[in-house]
């Protein structure tokens, strides 16, 4: 009497090789998608950051419309995002542009200093040693003026209408028309090993 083998019989060292080979992708793909997570989770703070910061900032934007709250209030906004900033024990660069076509108001918050080019270029202070910043900020027609005591913040005045502010971060330029309204620009920059974070908005 003649036995057959059934096809699995048959090829049963296949499959279990078959499936070790199968299990050992996916195990790779896992820890290769567990080391991405884990590289990338200073990705996700930074970029949440900023995205809750440009939330409170059009929240209070809104707010000020609605309500007719003075220009002025936007200075202790700006104070309160600057301490929160510090509490956070951030390293890093975070410089706020704010105001209206009767005046912006820049003021660096951050680590180095920045350069502010508008008739005579003036350097802005940062918390740290470094007066050599990355983050430019430009334009055509306005002035620089009102500089603080301890030179962390001016007032760029003698705008029109049409006007452009420019944001150079390593020669990559972000243009922001001047409002009639009130806006608010910020640019945040952060270094982590060889990688560079930065976000305008």
């Amino acid at each position: 009497m003649i036995k057959r083998r059934g096809v699995f019989g048959k090829n049963k060292g296949q499959f279990f090789i078959m499936a070790a080979v199968i299990l050992s992708v996916l195990l790779f793909g896992l820890a290769f998608t567990v080391n991405e997570v884990v590289a990338n989770e200073e990705d996700f703070g930074f970029y949440d950051y900023a995205e809750g910061v440009e939330r409170e900032v059009n929240n209070v934007l809104d707010y000020q419309v609605y309500s007719d709250i003075p220009f002025d209030d936007l200075d202790n906004f700006i104070y309160m995002l600057e301490e929160d900033f510090k509490d956070r024990g951030e390293k890093g660069n975070f410089v706020f542009l704010y105001g209206n076509l009767s005046g912006m108001k820049i003021k660096n918050v951050g680590t180095d200093g920045i350069k502010v080019e508008g008739g005579a270029d003036v350097v802005l202070n940062g918390a740290g040693d470094s007066e050599d910043s990355k983050i430019r900020v430009g334009g055509i027609g306005f002035t620089v003026n009102q500089i603080n005591i301890n030179n962390t913040e001016a007032v760029l005045e003698d705008l029109n209408v049409g006007d452009v502010l420019k944001i150079y971060f390593n020669e990559q330029a972000y243009d922001f028309p001047v409002s009639e309204v009130n806006q608010v620009i910020f640019i945040i920059q952060k270094d982590k090993g060889e990688e560079t974070y930065v976000e305008v908005r």
